[in-house]
């Protein structure tokens, strides 16, 4: 494994922010914030892209924020939390725009043009009405738990903020 120093550019489609390293290979990184300045630990190399995830965040980018949810780091549910939600709709309004110039053959112009501003759905969180709850059997006891990060990995949490409010407790 090889750590780099890497300037997150952008969210890419899913949970991964992109990068490029010093080669100005494209390297995609769970943990990161566009804008950030990061140290991160390479998980997979291939010929043409590297995966790897933030070990250390240098340089805090300003739409970094501190989500509510003490299980964020090791919990998939929501990997983008640690963007501030105005950044969030950007990111995903950009992925649209990128994927119809760059998949649809659209001209940048065009796409841009295409692709209306995003409208808020509501708030950031409490929002969820469903959940897929990963079963997990340890130390003779069966219970139910949120799919990690890591995909082998199932978390226990006692609540979840994006769960509506009238759900405060997850499991």
């Amino acid at each position: 494994m090889t750590t780099k120093r890497l300037k997150i550019e952008r969210m890419g489609y899913g949970p991964e922010a992109i990068a490029h390293d010093a080669d100005g290979k494209t390297v995609f990184v769970t943990g990161g914030v566009p804008g950030d300045t990061v140290e991160a630990e390479t998980d997979a190399e291939e010929a043409r892209f590297s995966r790897a995830h933030v070990t250390t965040v240098l340089e805090d980018s300003p739409d970094r924020v501190t989500p509510p949810c003490p299980f964020v780091d090791v919990c998939g549910g929501c990997p983008w939390a640690h963007l501030s939600y105005e950044a969030q709709l950007a990111a995903k309004r950009s992925g649209v725009v990128d994927a119809l110039t760059r998949l649809g053959g659209f001209s940048a112009e065009d796409a841009e043009a295409l692709v209306a501003p995003i409208v808020a759905p509501g708030e950031p969180w409490g929002y969820r009405n469903k959940v897929e709850l990963a079963p997990i059997h340890q130390n003779g006891k069966f219970s139910l738990g949120m799919h990690g990060r890591d995909p082998q990995q199932v978390i226990r949490v006692d609540k979840c903020p994006l769960f509506e409010k009238k759900y405060p407790k997850a499991l």
